[in-house]
């Protein structure tokens, strides 16, 4: 919610789409929820970053939208992170049910839509660039509905402690 994306999307929430699911009607939404916080909580995964190639338009409605880059850090993990949510039965059947965008190709097109004509992006006052952006962060995994509203598990590094060998050789580093 800090990152400065919220400055500039006319979205209700600035977000990355990792699956559209439809409606929802035909969807099994309590298996599809359990799976996604279970994912979430065996990533062991934190806030990623992804890096932006360019702004651009997208579809027949002309969004305006961020595309990330193809060398961004945690592509490959969310791609894979993508890839296993598809692995479970009921997010997969609700996922080939659903009408995917027409003009999308066949494979998945990481983006950020800032805005539509009819609810254009807000200009970001910024003196020193008109275009701030050169990565998003993202905090989060949710299962919303049309309102953005549904369960959001946070990305969060799991606490470790330091123990053995670890433990000894730093703090043999500290008295250095």
């Amino acid at each position: 919610e800090q990152d400065g994306v919220w400055k500039i999307s006319s979205e209700k929430v600035p977000h990355l789409t990792l699956l559209f699911l439809g409606d929802g009607e035909n969807a099994d939404l309590q298996q599809i929820v359990q799976f996604a916080e279970h994912a979430v909580t065996l990533s062991e995964r934190g806030p990623f970053y992804l890096d932006v190639e360019r702004r651009g338009e997208l579809g027949e409605k002309n969004a305006d939208v961020l595309f990330f880059s193809k060398r961004s850090w945690n592509l490959k993990w969310i791609k894979q992170f993508r890839g296993q949510l598809l692995q479970n039965q009921a997010i997969r059947t609700a996922f080939d049910s659903a009408e995917q965008h027409s003009e999308a190709p066949q494979e998945w097109l990481p983006h950020l839509t800032l805005g539509y004509p009819e609810t254009p992006a807000n200009k970001f006052n910024d003196e020193r660039d008109d275009y701030p952006l050169y990565s998003v962060c993202f905090d989060r995994i949710a299962v919303w509905d049309s309102e953005y509203e549904g369960p959001e598990f946070r990305l969060e590094w799991p606490e470790r402690e330091l123990e053995g060998d670890l433990a000894l050789a730093w703090a043999d580093e500290q008295k250095r």
